[in-house]
């Protein structure tokens, strides 16, 4: 499995992993050439110089889980405060229209934690939404959307950034049953004016959505059935890439439909709109594992780097007893 990266238009740089099906990758707050990956039932964390082509890179393990038949880790993101979230997916046809689906979040100190269950088998891809009146003392909660891929519908919840996060009152934000269609909505991206890019599974487009009308506004054809994912890049994050489905990845000599160019990425130019920045997962240092800190050290010194100690500092406290105890 590889990890591409789209250098200033011109060429490909790739990261070849073997650790099993990759599923996310993001980047690391603070160290520019560490990536955390999905990988089978692991989240694992590998150092990569994105500038030149690798093969199997160092790795740790930062989390693993086990999981119902089928299951493995499916999307991740990451949230306003660092975090990130992963939902599974099921490979197994049989389970497509079961609730196997759970989202995790994986916090800053490297605590796995489910917050949702019960979801569908496979995951599409969420997104999060500021609210309209950040600045006030009670502002409304964040928007969390998702792509609910089997029920054919993008949902909207609350979410709540305080005590770990937390997806709640689900509400249909948009049927394709209600519409007479059979597509899928797939890995949706946001805007930076909040309006939704969703990828249509078995629709051969990218739908341009505004979740306040709730409805609708540009249709850009895409030449493949299969649209999976979106997302936005460039140096000012003006290109919407869309990646599409190939036909062999997991049965050979599959039926291609003429004209189809599934198992290609597009770049959409000139849409008049931008995307959000990528968050970087954040990893408070000093809540870090023993083998993340050694593993640290030891690429610092492949790439001529030096990582700062981090010092402790004993105080005394009768209440707390010593550090450790208060909030961070």
């Amino acid at each position: 499995m590889r990890i591409f990266k789209e250098y200033g238009g011109t060429k490909e740089l790739t990261v070849n992993v073997e650790q099993g099906p990759l599923s996310f990758a993001v980047p690391v707050s603070d160290f520019p050439e560490e990536f955390v990956l999905g990988a089978g039932n692991s989240i694992i964390l590998i150092n990569w110089n994105s500038d030149i082509n690798e093969k199997n890179p160092e790795h740790v393990v930062l989390a693993s889980e086990k999981f119902p038949q089928g299951n493995r880790w499916g999307y991740g993101n990451v949230d306003l405060q660092g975090r990130l979230w992963i939902a599974t997916t099921n490979d197994y046809p049989l389970a497509y229209l079961h609730n196997y689906g759970i989202l995790f979040s994986l916090n800053n100190k490297l605590v796995l934690e489910q917050k949702l269950q019960n979801l569908c088998s496979i995951t599409g891809g969420f997104v999060w939404d500021r609210p309209m009146e950040e600045n006030k003392r009670r502002s409304p909660p964040f928007k969390f959307y998702y792509a609910d891929t089997p029920r054919k519908e993008v949902v909207v919840y609350d979410f709540a950034t305080r005590n770990g996060g937390l997806p709640k009152n689900r509400k249909e934000l948009f049927s394709f049953k209600l519409h007479d269609t059979d597509d899928h909505p797939g890995r949706i991206a946001i805007d930076s004016r909040g309006w939704l890019w969703v990828p249509l599974i078995g629709g051969h487009k990218v739908i341009e959505f505004d979740p306040v009308r709730r409805m609708p506004d540009r249709v850009i054809d895409i030449p493949a059935a299969k649209v999976g994912a979106c997302t936005f890049g460039g140096a000012y994050l003006d290109i919407l890439y869309v990646s599409t489905i190939g036909y062999e990845y997991r049965e050979s000599h599959q039926h291609r439909p003429p004209g189809d160019e599934g198992g290609h990425i597009y770049a959409i130019h000139n849409l008049g709109v931008t995307g959000r920045p990528t968050e970087p997962y954040l990893m408070i240092l000093t809540a870090l594992p023993e083998n993340v800190r050694r593993a640290r050290e030891h690429w610092a010194q492949l790439n001529g780097m030096i990582i700062p100690r981090m010092k402790t500092k004993s105080t005394k406290s009768k209440r707390s007893g010593g550090e450790g105890s208060s909030n961070s």
